[in-house]
Order: structure tokens, then C-alpha cells, then sequence
């Protein structure tokens, strides 16, 4: 039998530290519930009624009435658009024998169920992305070099740009303003660099840090109730492979008008609606515990279930202006 002798590795027998333990999961600020107004549905699929806004602001009805005679009528033409909610899930569970066995500082439940939810609100985002923020979808699109001058040049004039965009977006929704931009981080960088917003918001001065920049003062210089950031960070790349970070939306913006509740006469861009019919579901969200003698027979001490049953759904779209290639 060999001794050792008395050496650094000799006196201490490795053990897994308990206060430290290195995870990557941030909270990113996913943004697919703080843009549209959430429409609560109890059936997957259903009807609502929409109207033209051409005929609702059109001129020239009213007229001079001769003694005697009654004044002309017009009416009012209605149309009807759907929604379908579909249902998406996602599920961990965990066995009886490594729950038992497992370190408490790996606190492998927590750890799990945050994951899941993570992986459930990346999915939303890149449900809304897919949807909303391309070309092809709203009123007006507008090209970096094409119709305006790449906000990565040092010569661009955003302020100028998005004045533009403003006015052009109020007249052709008759008087409907934009209200929110969603703009990617890259953008944002480029903006705080940009001579005419330095000019605004400290003379002329480089900003070190970009990211102190509260959106606020973005917002008030372009003249619109909140700008939005997208940015979070997601892995495209498949089980196994190498990561690949990236951010979620690229250097396009989009500028839209989103009433803060969805109702009745009032006008929207988009809307997201939340099937809340299915066991657990709230603002078309669940998450589930299970721990039932089917799972036991398994040895699965328990399972965790995560459903989302919404229908992002384009409504109003010129009330929209898509810009692409901003850098």
C-alpha cells in the first residue's frame, strides 16, 4: 500500500464548492407582451369586426338642403377578419433517484423551470419577430441607401428621418400618429454615435457608455411615446454544435401605433390573442406541476409543463412603417 506523503494534493480531497456555481441564463427583455395589447379569447378561434377607414374619414356627404327636402344618408360597410390560437409547449421533469442524490447547491428544480420558461419567452419573441418585423408586411417599407441615408454614416439625419416617417405615417391614417419604435441594439449604438443626436442630448459630446442613455430621451426626440429596445441574445445553432450568439432582431426598425388596451372603436397595428380556455392558461401562459403514480411507475418524481396558446395577428397595416438596412 503506498502513503503519500504530506503535499498540497495529499492533505485536501477536492470537494464541490457551495457557494459558487457558473450559470449563463440572464434575464433578457424579451418584448412580445409590451408592444400589441393582449386580446384575453375563451375559444381558439373566433371572429371580429373591422372597418374601412377610407370610407370612415371620406369628405363630401354633407349637403345644402332646399326647403323640403331630406338630407342624403350614407352608410357604413363593415367587414369581418379571424384569429386562430395555436398551442405550443415545452416540459422537463425529474427523476426520483438523481433528485435524491443531487447537491443541494445545484438546486436542479429552479434551475430547470427557469430554463424552460426561458426557452418558452425566446419562442414568443421569435414567433412576434417572424411576424411583425420584416418586409412585406406593413403599409410602408423604407431601405437604408435606397430612401435614406445608412444611420452607421456619419452623415444620416435620424431625427430628420423619423420626422418624415411621422408625417407620412398621420396622413395616411388620417391623423392616427405613431406612438412606439422598436429599434434593435445595433441601431441604438449607431444612434448614440450619430452628431445629430449627440446635438440633442448633451451638445455635441461623445456618450462613453450608450447603454446609460434612458429611452426616454430617445423617445422625446423623436417625438413618440416610448422606443423600445430589442435586444436579446439568442443560440441559433443546433444540440451539440457550437454556439452562436445573436441578437434577435437585426438593423431594421419598425414604427407602429399600439393602444395600451385593446377595445371596442379603437384602432391597433397589431394584436396578440391569448386562448385562456385551456386548464391553468392565463394570458394565454401556463405552467403546470405534475406528480401523479403514472410518473412514480416511471421514476419520475415529477414533471413540469409550460404551454402559450396565442395568435399574433396583424389588424391595422398602415398603421406601420418597416425600416430595413438601417446600417
Amino acid at each position: 500500500m503506498a502513503f503519500h506523503l504530506n503535499t498540497p494534493s495529499a492533505v485536501h480531497l477536492d470537494e464541490v464548492l457551495t457557494g459558487l456555481t457558473l450559470s449563463y441564463m440572464t434575464e433578457q427583455n424579451f418584448i412580445a407582451d409590451k408592444i400589441f395589447p393582449t386580446v384575453e379569447v375563451q375559444k381558439q378561434s373566433d371572429k371580429f369586426y373591422k372597418f374601412d377607414p377610407d370610407e370612415e374619414n371620406r369628405e363630401g356627404d354633407v349637403a345644402k338642403l332646399a326647403p323640403r327636402t331630406s338630407p342624403p344618408k350614407f352608410e357604413l360597410g363593415s367587414d369581418t377578419d379571424n384569429y386562430f390560437a395555436e398551442v405550443y409547449g415545452l416540459a422537463v421533469d425529474f427523476d426520483e433517484q438523481t433528485m435524491a442524490n443531487a447537491d443541494a447547491v445545484l438546486d436542479i428544480r429552479s434551475r430547470k423551470v427557469n430554463l424552460l420558461m426561458n426557452k418558452m419567452m425566446m419562442k414568443r419573441d421569435r414567433d412576434f419577430l417572424d411576424t411583425f418585423f420584416k418586409t412585406g408586411v406593413w403599409g410602408v417599407d423604407e431601405a437604408g441607401t435606397t430612401d435614406f441615408v445608412k444611420w452607421s454614416d456619419g452623415a444620416a439625419t435620424p431625427i430628420d428621418n423619423v420626422r418624415t416617417w411621422k408625417r407620412e405615417f398621420q396622413l395616411r391614417n388620417y391623423g392616427i400618429k405613431c406612438n412606439k419604435i422598436l429599434i434593435p441594439q445595433l441601431t441604438i449604438d449607431a444612434l448614440m454615435a450619430n452628431p445629430q443626436i449627440l446635438g440633442r442630448i448633451n451638445g455635441g459630446a461623445t456618450v462613453a457608455n450608450p447603454a446609460l442613455i434612458d429611452m426616454t430621451i430617445l423617445a422625446n426626440i423623436f417625438g413618440v411615446e416610448e422606443v423600445i429596445v430589442l435586444d436579446a441574445v439568442t443560440n441559433t445553432a443546433k444540440e451539440g454544435a457550437t454556439g452562436t450568439p445573436t441578437f434577435m432582431a437585426g438593423d431594421s426598425m419598425l414604427m407602429t401605433y399600439s393602444p395600451a388596451n385593446a377595445g371596442l372603436d379603437t384602432p391597433a397595428s397589431g394584436l396578440t390573442f391569448a386562448y385562456n380556455s385551456i386548464e391553468g392558461v392565463s394570458y394565454g401562459v401556463s405552467v403546470e406541476s405534475f406528480t401523479d403514480d403514472a410518473l412514480r411507475r416511471s421514476g419520475v418524481a415529477e414533471e413540469v409543463q409550460a404551454k402559450m396558446a396565442y395568435d399574433m395577428k396583424l389588424v391595422g397595416p398602415s398603421l406601420g412603417t418597416f425600416i430595413n438596412d438601417v446600417l
